[in-house]
């Protein structure tokens, strides 16, 4: 009987410690959950993170080419490009993934790597060779879409830019860039993309310039971003506004609603192309394309296709605007009309101007195409009367 009691007593004593068992498991879960729903959250608050110190460090990736330096062990150092998946064949290691990663985390994990395979190891990393940068630009700009900055290893750097044929165009980068300190190399900045989208429209809040871009894969590789002031640079000279852009940059220019005047005249820098063209036609000299600078009025524009002809009418002005609208005009020239009023607008690439005639020189070549025939006629008929 005391046998029977006993084993009872450890049956229950068992369920109870495997209840209680259990109980801390689901504790456990139950916590695990919380920290994992708390961990999600603060992974999606990194991802719209705004930082004053905006990622100015580069992150590897595909088409990046390496030159690793073994100290004291040279036979390992060599040129080592980063493949399309991301990964670098090391010596002894073989496969390393490097992709989102900085220089130093790099370093950082090859002499902790090697440590098994050399003593005090002690490598550097440096890039030889910088892939293309791809910058994704919309919003206020002329020409938004995907652009491609080829800084390679090339002493003279290319830009290339996507066309209509989904084609590279090159591009020569000139001026405004700034050399790399290890090499000839021209690095991309903010004033460049805008320049290549041939410079923002009449519109656009240059002082509320969003930029989005990649982070490490020490902060889980989520997006960060930053606003920059580019009207800052353009009135007071702060180049530090004007940041050098990465792989991956996506850079949104906001509408600030009514045109502005500043704008318009920044517009007429070197950040928009030098040339525009525009269309002519009616009674005016030169009919057709026409090339003028950029900020030119629409009056200058009809001084450089040689000026309207006699009995002139109304001019029609026709624009097409980014959202897809049209915008028409219809006037009296005025010679006097000062720059930049409804009259004489500043004028944008692929505006269209129509001179019309006046009433008397519509007349007047309606009688023409009547009276030519008859002239014609009398004429055949003195020169067979004689």
């Amino acid at each position: 009987m005391g046998i029977k009691i006993l084993k009872n007593f450890y049956k229950k004593k068992y369920l109870f410690l495997i209840f209680f068992l259990l109980s801390f498991a689901q504790l456990d879960l139950f916590n695990l959950r919380n920290n994992s729903f708390a961990f999600t959250s603060q992974d999606n608050k990194s991802s719209n993170k705004k930082i004053d110190n905006f990622g100015n460090e580069y992150l590897l990736d595909s088409g990046d080419s390496l030159f690793i330096n073994f100290i004291g062990t040279e036979i390992f150092n060599g040129i080592y490009t980063v493949n399309p998946e991301g990964n670098i064949i090391l010596p002894e290691i073989n496969r390393l993934q490097v992709r989102g990663y900085t220089i130093q985390q790099l370093e950082e994990i090859l002499n902790k790597i090697y440590d098994e395979f050399i003593f005090n190891p002690e490598i550097n990393a440096s890039i030889q060779a910088y892939r293309p940068i791809n910058i994704y630009i919309r919003g206020a700009v002329k020409t938004p879409g995907l652009y491609v900055f080829n800084v390679g290893s090339l002493k003279t750097g290319n830009i290339y830019q996507n066309t209509d044929s989904n084609l590279l165009k090159p591009i020569n980068i000139k001026d405004n860039q700034n050399n790399d300190s290890r090499s000839s190399l021209k690095i991309p900045k903010l004033f460049d993309a805008i320049k290549i989208a041939r410079g923002f429209t009449h519109d656009a809040d240059l002082s509320n310039i969003k930029i989005i871009r990649n982070n490490s894969n020490s902060a889980n590789g989520k997006k960060i971003f930053t606003e920059i002031n580019l009207l800052s640079l353009f009135l007071e000279g702060d180049q530090s506004q004007n940041i050098r852009l990465f792989d991956g940059d996506s850079i949104f220019i906001n509408k600030g609603g009514n045109i502005n005047k500043t704008i318009i005249e920044l517009n007429r820098s070197n950040i928009s192309p030098d040339f525009i063209t525009v269309y002519l036609s009616g009674n005016i000299e030169k009919k057709g394309l026409l090339n003028i600078r950029q900020g030119s009025s629409l009056l200058q524009a009809l001084a450089s296709a040689g000026g309207t002809k006699d009995l002139t009418g109304k001019l029609s002005f026709l624009r097409f605007e980014p959202e897809g609208m049209i915008s028409k005009r219809r006037f009296n020239i005025d010679n006097n009309a000062p720059i930049n009023s409804y009259k004489n607008p500043i004028l944008f690439d692929g505006d269209i101007i129509n001179i019309e005639k006046s009433f008397i020189g519509k007349t007047t070549s309606i009688l023409k195409e009547f009276s030519s025939p008859i002239i014609s006629g009398y004429s055949l008929y003195n020169l067979f009367d004689d």
